[in-house]
């Protein structure tokens, strides 16, 4: 939970949530990530994000786990990544329609770049 109160598992409860988790002998944790901007427009952020990757370095250390993936939201968070904000420990995150509209529909900005980083790739899939 990074502040959007939409889902989640608050700062408190991580360890105890987590050592439960792993009892669990038919589930595999390969990530952890946040989900910001869908219910209250809280926007992801450096310090946010720096969190988010502060979390999984105390899931792996505190439990001798992997965890390959750090989720740093969706569509929202490319900004982040051309303004170089990204930390880096985040190294994965869900693109949804900006990939195809290249539309940041929170903010209605036209994401120029990435109608440029994409639009080989749409020409591809739309031939």
């Amino acid at each position: 939970e990074m502040g959007e109160l939409r889902e989640g598992v608050l700062r408190e409860e991580l360890i105890e949530f987590y050592s439960e988790v792993f009892e669990l002998k038919n589930i595999e944790v390969v990530g952890i990530g946040t989900n910001l901007t869908c219910l209250y427009g809280i926007l992801p952020n450096h310090d946010k994000l720096i969190q988010l990757s502060l979390y999984e370095q105390l899931i792996e250390a505190k439990f001798n786990k992997q965890i390959p993936y750090v989720s740093g939201g969706s569509s929202v968070t490319i900004p982040l990544m051309f303004q170089n904000l990204l930390p880096k420990g985040i190294n994965h995150f869900r693109v949804g329609e900006s990939l195809f509209w290249a539309l940041m529909f929170i903010t209605t900005v036209l994401l120029k770049k990435c109608t440029t980083m994409f639009s080989g790739c749409m020409q591809k899939l739309l031939s």
